[in-house]
């Protein structure tokens, strides 16, 4: 029972230190104003507060009929989010918000919802508390009225022209609200955008008196639904209107629009958000207040209130006039006497500063110099470490060469025994050199991705029976397993997936006792012609110190130093992995638990196909034995190894050391 115990305590404190997913649920597409202002607020809102995955998807309610789409944007996120624990939701607004509460079938039922703005209280007091909260924007007709009689005294008819949408129709409610409290003769005209067609609407605001107003909030869909645009419905309303526009949650002031209101989709993301950090802190939703927007600001055109005669002491606190014409000296005498002051006092001030400035440049210069000497040097350490590289490969190939003709000779055990032990010492040595090498083309960027067609699974199948003698000789259970969902086909550069994979597993072997290694290779995204696969190698051995895994991924990085001694090897693995599924696209992690085991993984985005065609496979290499077969190698060593192999192989050779010799040998009819 203990062990039971233990082992969902540590499950649970490793679900803990896994990032939480958060889904961001838009009304609109990629593009709308509120849709881009809204994400840029979470994104870095979330990114301040640590390390989150944030999930976007988007109803695009404004191109597709909703909720006519409903069942379509259901099925789409049951297929993506169906198998993937979503730890909260970000709504953007009312859309968004109606699909979770009413038309999501039960996906997320159980979990918590924070919108960003809602049109109105009493749709959100409609939700249910348990699970959402979050903002509201407060806009009601009646004090928009008062705004517009206050602007412009004298207003007798007001008219409100609004679409189908359910922002709209909230500002529809709160104008009929106004409408049954008005008691000062006002008469209202409701120009609904679900069913008057917008050029019905244009030609009524184009007949409005002189003692009228029009209200204009969301107008972006005619009555059938389909999509106008800014352009096409709200701007060109107002181009229309015969009497001044007032908007309403319009961020559009000029070509027609009096007055409108700034985007605050940045803002309330942000508050938004700080409600979202606290329920996934573990705070109840239902115990977090519905905020209301704080005062609203104003945004007034300066062409539009000198065509209605408006004094700019008539208009409302936190209030901003745009598109302003230069104005007189008369006007602007004070300013413009202030910047001749501030100037003289800047001037006396950078003649102060420009012996600082020319010792800061003098200062930069000698930093720039010394930052190139540095670049230089580790060009030419880079270029140091390929060149020596290559120079010990070339003879220890010869070595492992000789090794091998070697025991293909007659040898008694004790002889045998040696020269294996020899090989692998050689072959040790020969990866040390591999890694060194590696290394440094990263750091001279000359390492290069490929792209292939190739067989995840035969890839997979590979390293693992490239890796099960070494497991075996350990007394290590090595098994792997292709997750279903993985494409037959993937594309991209499979000589590099095999090399991380190999060193992962290698240092799983190498820091395994007892037990097992499991290598899993399953898909846990996919967007059009793109899946994301992730490859997760465990194991049962000492495992590693939390203060480690931080600097784990680093060049030259050991365990301890005791470890370095016991198990060998360079430090280098792990760095040239990360490189290499950096340049692929990927990401690379790990989790450690001293004692007990560790957990690498790696996710990278492939391109797919969904079968798979075996490549014609090369003719069979013919038997050699009879044959005369011309050697041509400059490194000696190299030539005796590859004369040895193919004697032995029944051939007879003829060597050469380049190329010139090889043409005098042919044209001597060897």
């Amino acid at each position: 029972m203990r062990r039971i115990f233990c082992a969902t305590l540590l499950c649970c404190l490793a679900a803990s230190a896994a990032p939480k997913e958060i889904l961001i649920l838009h009304s609109y597409r990629v593009g709308y104003d509120w849709t881009d202002e809204v994400s840029r607020g979470i994104r870095t809102a979330f990114g301040e507060a640590g390390e989150y995955n944030l999930w976007f998807e988007f109803l695009d309610a404004r191109r597709e009929r909703y909720p006519e789409n409903a069942v379509r944007v259901r099925e789409e996120l049951a297929r993506k989010y169906g198998q993937r624990k979503i730890d909260l939701i970000m709504a953007s607004d009312d859309e968004a918000v109606d699909f979770l509460a009413r038309r999501s079938g039960g996906l997320f039922a159980s979990t918590p919802v924070v919108f960003c703005g809602l049109s109105e209280m009493g749709m959100a007091e409609a939700l249910p508390r348990e699970r959402f909260t979050g903002l509201i924007e407060v806009f009601h007709a009646d004090q928009i009225l008062a705004l517009a009689k206050q602007i412009r005294p004298g207003i007798k008819q007001v008219y409100m022209a609004h679409d189908r949408s359910p922002f709209g129709g909230a500002m529809g409610r709160t104008f009929r609200e106004a409408q049954a409290t008005a008691g000062d003769g006002t008469v209202f005209h409701e120009l609904d955008g679900g069913v008057l067609p917008v050029a019905e609407i244009r030609k009524a605001v184009a007949r409005i008196p002189g003692d009228g107003v029009l209200l204009l909030t969301q107008l972006r869909e005619d009555r059938d639904a389909t999509y106008l645009g800014p352009e096409g419905g709200e701007l060109a309303i107002a181009n229309a209107s015969t009497a001044p526009v007032i908007g309403v949650a319009v961020s559009e002031v000029g070509h027609g629009v009096l007055m409108g209101t700034p985007n605050r989709g940045y803002p309330h993301a942000r508050v938004a958000t700080a409600m979202a950090l606290r329920i996934l802190g573990g705070t109840r939703p239902e115990t977090i207040p519905i905020a209301k927007e704080g005062g609203i600001d104003y945004l007034f055109d300066y062409g539009e209130m000198q065509r209605w005669g408006i004094a700019e002491s008539r208009l409302p606190e936190r209030s901003t006039v745009l598109n302003r014409p230069a104005g007189t000296w008369r006007e602007y005498w004070p300013w413009i006497a202030g910047g001749v002051l501030f100037g003289a006092f800047q001037l006396a001030v950078i003649v102060g500063l420009v012996r600082s400035n020319l010792r800061r440049q003098r200062a930069e210069a000698e930093l720039r110099l010394a930052l190139e000497k540095a670049h230089e040097a580790q060009a030419m350490k880079s270029r140091f470490i390929a060149n020596m590289s290559h120079e010990l490969r070339t003879p220890m190939n010869g070595v492992l060469g000789l090794l091998q003709v070697l025991q293909g000779t007659e040898l008694d055990e004790g002889q045998r025994e040696t020269a294996e032990l020899a090989e692998g010492s050689a072959r040790s040595l020969l990866t040390v050199l591999n890694d060194l090498l590696d290394i440094s083309q990263v750091d001279a960027g000359k390492l290069k991705i490929s792209t292939v067609r190739f067989s995840p699974r035969k890839e997979l199948e590979r390293v693992g029976t490239l890796l099960t003698g070494r497991a075996e000789e350990a007394g290590i259970a090595l098994r792997w397993s292709f997750g279903e969902a993985v494409p037959a086909c993937l594309v991209g550069d499979c000589d590099r997936l095999r090399q991380v994979l190999i060193n992962l597993t290698s240092n799983a072997l190498k820091f395994t006792l007892e037990g097992e290694v499991r290598i899993v290779m399953t898909e846990v995204g996919r967007k059009e012609s793109v899946t994301t696969v992730r490859v997760e190698v465990r194991d049962t051995g000492i495992g590693i110190a939390a203060e480690m895994m931080k600097r784990i991924f680093e060049p030259f990085v050991q365990v301890d130093d005791s470890s370095a001694r016991r198990f060998g090897g360079t430090g280098l693995g792990l760095a040239i992995s990360r490189e290499l599924v950096g340049l692929m696209g990927g990401r690379i992690g790990g989790e450690s638990w001293p004692g007990e085991g560790s957990l690498f993984w790696v996710e990278i985005p492939f391109g797919y196909a969904l079968e798979w065609e075996e490549p014609a496979g090369a003719e069979a290499t013919p038997e050699l034995a009879g044959f005369t077969v011309m050697v041509v190698e400059d490194n000696a060593v190299n030539r005796m190894v590859a004369r040895k192999m193919l004697e032995k192989s029944g051939c007879r050779t003829v060597v050469a050391e380049d190329g010139e010799q090889c043409l005098a040998r042919l044209r001597e009819g060897a």
